[in-house]
């Protein structure tokens, strides 16, 4: 058995939480927005006990979600083959936030402070100090997307996974990117305008990115703060308490979030939020 000092405990994990970090950065500097192109078209059922399918690290295929009949069986197939994405994208922010909250920000080692700019960086953040308001800033965007809300708005944003943009380019939450080919064109595109519809590699690349741009983007600031207050409040964050932060998703503003919140009643999913 060989026993670490707590100071080599410390430089292990901070290790360990660097190489996650560089894992997850996706190339998103041109994502800034995104627009709905899904409607929620099923009826109201009743959601059954969800599967832990296809990691990430395993080869697969997006399902084909056309050949249901049933539409009951259409958005649980379609719930089971995201959910263990939205877990597993959640489960790295949670380490990561667990990594940040645990240090002095005051007395940073050099491989902490070269973490901290590298997730300044990617959460937007406008300082270049560190100190202790810099940890909370980050604590505030560094926390998890309800699996009901990300279910919710990725079933509105694809029509239930049968969008070209999810069969096509595993685009889950219709996010735009802004540079020629960095995507694909909509057919329906207006004259003049020159966004595309990002694509991605994995299902989980798609995943993230949407969550980075909830917790980063100025426009759901409004959502970020209600989730910080509910854990500075020990509540529970749920899909319901953060969908009001969604008004800046879509053009469709409160029509858009009275949609998401239907979605996430109809189809019972707020048991999924229980561990949050």
């Amino acid at each position: 058995m060989i026993f670490l000092s707590s100071r080599s405990k410390h430089k292990l994990f901070t290790l360990i939480c660097l190489l996650a970090i560089q894992a997850n950065q996706l190339s998103l500097a041109n994502t800034t927005e995104t627009k709905s192109l899904g409607m929620d078209a099923a009826a109201p059922e009743k959601t059954a006990t969800l599967k832990q399918t296809q990691p990430s690290n395993s080869p697969f295929k997006l399902p084909d979600f056309s050949k249901y009949t049933d539409v009951k069986q259409k958005k649980q197939a379609f719930f089971d083959f995201l959910l263990p994405y939205i877990k597993e994208a959640n489960a790295t922010l949670l380490k990561q936030r667990t990594y940040v909250a645990g240090l002095n920000f005051n007395q940073l080692m050099d491989v902490d402070e070269k973490n901290i700019r590298s997730l300044m960086k990617r959460y937007r953040l406008k300082t270049k100090a560190i100190n202790p308001k810099t940890q909370q800033t980050l604590l505030r965007k560094m926390d998890i997307i309800p699996p009901s809300l990300a279910l919710a708005q990725a079933a509105n944003e694809t029509a239930w996974g049968s969008s070209r943009f999810a069969k096509q380019g595993l685009n889950f939450y219709g996010q735009w990117c802004f540079s020629k080919g960095c995507g694909m064109v909509p057919l329906s595109r207006p004259h003049g305008e020159y966004h595309e519809v990002k694509t991605f590699k994995t299902p989980l690349e798609s995943v993230r990115s949407y969550m980075l741009m909830l917790n980063s983007h100025p426009s759901f600031k409004g959502l970020r703060d209600t989730r910080y207050q509910a854990r500075m409040d020990q509540k529970p964050i749920n899909g319901l308490l953060m969908v009001h932060g969604l008004e800046p998703y879509s053009a469709r503003k409160e029509i858009y979030v009275k949609a998401i919140a239907s979605m996430i009643r109809t189809n019972k999913l707020l048991v999924l939020d229980k561990d949050c």
